[in-house]
């Protein structure tokens, strides 16, 4: 029995954006590649470059920061009775905001929709689809407030993969 090389990858949305690179990456290494985003439009078009490229998408619209759509992506996936190679939990807000400019409040709620949603809603679901010898593995991206002001500082707060 062959097992399959899946890649579930949620948050996906513009294909100029970190999910849909990611998914380019993997579809291009020979991974079937799983996306699963808020907005079918970004989905199929991450999906028809993917296809025309020769790599293996399929796209499920969801709101990964749901419990009860990431409940449902994994559903999808249980049912196929395919272990994933790896989730990559990549929701975050793209708010251009500078660090300096950021308020308690939308830091707090950047970290919810990221790096909170990714620890809390991910790891009850994962151990029944990732192959046993993965890891749940969280990775905080880097940010330098001090060398540039960046308008990025919503994506300082955390993305994740499994």
């Amino acid at each position: 029995m062959v097992v399959s090389e899946t890649v579930l990858i949620l948050g996906v949305g513009a294909t100029a954006g970190v999910g849909a690179a990611v998914a380019r990456k993997f579809a291009g290494a020979g991974y079937d590649v799983m996306i699963a985003g808020r907005t079918l439009e970004k989905l199929d078009a991450t999906a028809a470059e993917i296809s025309a490229a020769g790599g293996s998408i399929e796209s499920v619209v969801a709101d990964v920061t749901s419990q009860r759509d990431q409940q449902r992506v994994f559903e999808i996936i249980r049912a196929r009775n395919e272990p994933l190679s790896a989730v990559i939990y990549n929701a975050g807000s793209n708010l251009p905001i500078k660090f300096s400019d950021l308020s308690p409040e939308q830091f707090e709620d950047f970290w919810r929709i990221g790096l909170f949603r990714c620890i809390f809603n991910l790891p009850p679901r994962t151990p029944t689809v990732v192959r046993k010898r993965q890891r749940l593995a969280v990775f905080h991206r880097r940010l330098s407030v001090t060398s540039r002001p960046s308008k990025l500082c919503a994506f300082c707060c955390g993305k994740g993969w499994a």
